[in-house]
C-alpha cells in the first residue's frame, strides 16, 4: 500500500468515525453509517475482506458506546482534525476538499445559531474547527480568503464585547477560532499574522491579570485562547 492510498484511508476512516462518535447515531443507523463508510473502500481500492470487517466494526463501536457520550464527543474532535490535515494532502481534487470544507463552515455557523436543537449546536465547534483547517489548507483563494477569514475574526471579537446579548458574547470564541485557522493558514503576511497572535496571547494574559475591569478579565481566555490558536498554527506552516 502505497503512502497516499494509506492517508487517504486513514483520512476517509477518521472523517466517518469522527462523525459517528460525534453524533452517536442509534445501532440501526450505526450498521448503515458503518456500511456506507466502509463499503467505499471495498469498491474502489479493491480492499480484499472489508465487507467481512463490517461486523467486526459494528462489535468494537457498540463497546465504545459504553463510554461517556461527553468522552465521545472529545475523542471526536482530534478524528475530525486528523481527517481535515490529511484530506488536502493525500486528495488530488484539492476543490472538491475546500467545497466540502466550506459547507461544514456554513453549518458549522448554521447549527451554532439554531435555536431548536442542542445536538447540532453541540456539535458545532467540532464542525468549524476541522473544517477551517481543511478549508484553509484546500483553497487556493489565498489573498481573499484572508480577508474573509480577518473579518470573521473582527466579527468575533465584536460578538464578544457588544453589550446587548449574552448568546453573542457566549459563541464569540467559536467565531474567532475558525477564523483565526483559517487567516494563521492562508494569510501571505506569516510575520503580521505571528506577531498578531504573539499581540492576543499578551493582551489575554493582561487581560486575565488585571484587577480593575470585570469585561477584561471575563474575556481575556477567549483572546488567549484565539491567539495561542493562531500562534500554533501560523508556527507549523
Amino acid at each position: 500500500m502505497t503512502k497516499p492510498l494509506r492517508n487517504q484511508l486513514i483520512a476517509l476512516a477518521t472523517l466517518s468515525y469522527g462523525l459517528i462518535f460525534l453524533y452517536q447515531p442509534s445501532d440501526m443507523l450505526l450498521r448503515v453509517m458503518i456500511i456506507v463508510a466502509t463499503l467505499p473502500l471495498y469498491v474502489i481500492y479493491k480492499i480484499s475482506g472489508a465487507i467481512s470487517f463490517l461486523q467486526f466494526l459494528h462489535q468494537l463501536l457498540q463497546s465504545v458506546y459504553q463510554l461517556d457520550a461527553v468522552l465521545l464527543k472529545g475523542i471526536a474532535l482530534p478524528l475530525l482534525s486528523i481527517s481535515a490535515i490529511l484530506s488536502p494532502l493525500s486528495f488530488n481534487k484539492r476543490r472538491i476538499i475546500e467545497i466540502i470544507a466550506a459547507f461544514g463552515l456554513i453549518m458549522g455557523f448554521v447549527f451554532l445559531y439554531q435555536p431548536s436543537y442542542p445536538v447540532l449546536r453541540g456539535s458545532a465547534f467540532h464542525l468549524l474547527f476541522a473544517s477551517a483547517i481543511a478549508f484553509g489548507m484546500a483553497t487556493n483563494l489565498k489573498r481573499s480568503m484572508s480577508i474573509v477569514a480577518a473579518a470573521v475574526v473582527i466579527m468575533g471579537i465584536a460578538f464578544l464585547y457588544q453589550p446587548l446579548s449574552p448568546f453573542l458574547q457566549s459563541t464569540a470564541l467559536y467565531v474567532v477560532i475558525p477564523g483565526m485557522i483559517v487567516l494563521a493558514i492562508v494569510s501571505p503576511q506569516k510575520l503580521w499574522v505571528e506577531r498578531l497572535s504573539i499581540g492576543a496571547i499578551v493582551c489575554g494574559l493582561i487581560f486575565l491579570c488585571q484587577p480593575f475591569w470585570i469585561l477584561l478579565y471575563q474575556t481575556g481566555i477567549q483572546i488567549l485562547l484565539g491567539g495561542l490558536i493562531g500562534f500554533i498554527v501560523v508556527a507549523h506552516r
